[in-house]
């Protein structure tokens, strides 16, 4: 069943309800049992998914995220001082749709900032550890529309589940 913007939006909106509520660490399959009653809950959710689906979605826009987050923070670095935060955006949807041939947009930009709002999510380190609360982090797998060797877009920073 196809996956539209609305129902990314409530993924996102669950998986950080749920991260926010634990504490400690939890079985993957626990945290993302959670994740699915929280997105099957939500009244603004516009279909009800299984377990697995909302777990392997979670992972390809999670993976699109992170990479978009990286492409933000290297056009921030640049530190091109009369830009706005809506110009590294605008730039870093550039580059993200050059990185996937020029075909694909990042289609995730109201999801993304979500995350980006998230602290814990956006604290994120290359080794996949939240240091700020010491929780591993979930895999973000390569996905087929990016998964070609050395695209930035298609890497993982990501290395365990929750």
């Amino acid at each position: 069943m196809h996956w539209t913007d609305a129902d990314f939006t409530c993924l996102v909106t669950a998986w950080v309800t749920t991260f926010v509520q634990i504490n400690s660490r939890t079985k993957d399959i626990t945290f993302y049992q959670k994740v699915d009653i929280a997105f099957n809950r939500d009244p603004k959710g516009p279909t009800r998914r299984s377990c697995g689906s909302t777990k392997s979605q979670w992972y390809a826009l999670n993976a699109q995220c992170v990479a978009y987050k990286g492409i933000i923070a290297q056009e921030r670095f640049k530190n091109r001082s009369r830009k706005t935060e809506e110009d590294w955006e605008n730039d870093a949807h550039k580059i993200y749709k050059c990185l996937n041939g020029g075909n694909n947009d990042f289609k995730h930009r109201e999801a993304y900032k979500i995350l980006a709002r998230e602290p814990r999510w956006a604290n994120l380190r290359d080794d996949g550890w939240n240091h700020a609360v010491n929780i591993p982090r979930n895999v973000a797998r390569r996905t087929s529309d990016n998964s070609s060797l050395g695209n930035s877009v298609g890497s993982n920073n990501l290395s365990k589940d929750p």
